[in-house]
């Protein structure tokens, strides 16, 4: 299983809540558990594992807090950009320009970077970029990222991963543009917050297809679940029986939806 989440993306896991937002920029080439090659690229704002065979990202992480939220110094960007952090290829705004259903959905919103300009001119590079179905990238997916950012200014630092899933075994049906970057199966995003003295945790798939409506009650699980799927280990810095009580006891009255 591959361990990605609070290690080299979120050092404010394990130190205080007050620690600076900005994040020493730096890339490192590895082999995931599962054979998979993946650059982890540190941004200011966010740290994602990126998969150049693919040109898609295998996943982003990140914390989001209040402070975050409040402090607006910079405006939505508009248009693609390269990573400059990355090596090998990537997509381009065009490979997504004939997608039919799917859209060009950046995994990190912008309006969870509006803290700082350099972190949202991040969100717009093109190795967070994934084909997303319309409907979900403008439903659920969406209504999902609001309800991250109310929980973060309501009960404090809340920590964010999310990525495509591509089932084992069953082929993609569509790639897109020159580069044929496939069509994921699937993205999931867990989601977890200290409340007091207890940590909690959600976690969230959504079939990537046009459905008239994806659900949020339908799509919640538990994190364990997210990670067998996945190969991901998403909160390991955490001790082990803590990881257990919060990955397998989902508790759904902490993450209210309505």
């Amino acid at each position: 299983m591959n361990r990605l989440f609070f290690s080299l993306a979120l050092p404010a896991l394990i130190l205080s809540a007050s620690a600076a937002y900005a994040q020493t920029a730096q890339v490192q080439d590895v082999q995931t558990a599962m054979g998979t090659r993946e650059q982890l690229i540190a941004h200011e704002g966010f740290t994602l594992s990126y998969n150049n065979a693919q040109r898609l990202p295998n996943w982003v992480a990140y914390e989001l807090t209040k402070e975050k939220l409040s402090a607006h110094k910079a405006e939505r960007m508009a248009g693609a950009r390269l990573d400059p952090l990355a090596s090998g290829a990537q997509a381009t705004a065009t490979d997504y320009e004939k997608g039919g259903n799917y859209d060009l959905c950046y995994l990190v919103p912008s309006d969870d970077m509006l803290w700082s300009k350099k972190a949202e001119e991040e969100t717009t590079y093109m190795t967070t970029a994934c084909p997303m179905a319309h409907s979900l990238y403008d439903g659920a997916w969406f209504d999902l990222e609001v309800l991250c950012r109310k929980w973060a200014e309501r009960y404090g630092p809340l920590y964010v991963a999310c990525g495509p899933l591509f089932v084992d075994g069953v082929a993609v049906q569509q790639k897109l543009g020159d580069s044929n970057i496939p069509i994921p199966h699937a993205f999931f995003k867990v989601v977890a917050q200290k409340r007091g003295s207890k940590w909690t945790a959600a976690g969230f798939i959504f079939t990537n297809t046009n459905h008239a409506n994806h659900s949020l009650t339908e799509a919640v699980k538990g994190v364990r679940i997210i990670e067998l799927i996945a190969g991901h280990d998403f909160f390991w810095r955490l001790p082990q029986e803590v990881q257990d009580d919060m990955e397998i006891n989902y508790v759904a009255s902490d993450w209210s939806i309505r």
